[in-house]
C-alpha cells in the first residue's frame, strides 16, 4: 500500500473515532466532502497545508497522520528477522555472527 492510501487509511481511521462524517470533517477543514473521500482512499495528492488543516479539524498534531505509515523495505524485514533469530543463539553463537558481521561490513 503507497503513503497516500496510509495516510487516507488514517485520516478515515481518525475521523470515524471521532464520530465524524466526511461531510462534517470537510466542513471543518474547509474542503469538499468529495475531496475528503478522495485522500482518504489515498486517490488524490496532497499538500501538507491541506494535511495541517485535516489535523487540525480531527484535533491532533499533523505527525499523528504519518505514525506508522512508512514503506517497509525488504531489509528492514530482514533486519527484523536477524534480530529474532539473534535472541534465541547462545552466546557463544552470538559473538561469531557479531564477528562474521564485522567483517561483511568492512567488505
Amino acid at each position: 500500500m503507497d503513503i497516500l492510501k496510509r495516510v487516507g487509511k488514517k485520516i478515515r481511521e481518525i475521523r470515524k473515532n471521532r464520530g465524524l462524517s466526511q461531510e462534517a470533517l470537510g466542513e471543518k477543514a474547509g474542503l469538499s466532502s468529495n475531496y475528503i473521500g478522495q485522500i482518504e482512499r489515498g486517490q488524490k495528492q496532497v499538500t501538507l497545508t491541506t494535511l495541517a488543516r485535516i489535523a487540525k479539524s480531527l484535533r491532533i498534531d499533523v505527525s499523528v497522520l504519518f505514525e506508522g505509515v512508512s514503506e517497509k523495505t525488504k531489509q528492514d524485514e530482514d533486519l527484523k528477522l536477524l534480530l529474532e533469530l539473534a535472541k534465541i543463539l547462545n552466546q557463544r553463537d552470538l559473538a561469531m555472527v557479531r564477528r562474521l558481521s564485522e567483517h561483511l561490513a568492512k567488505r
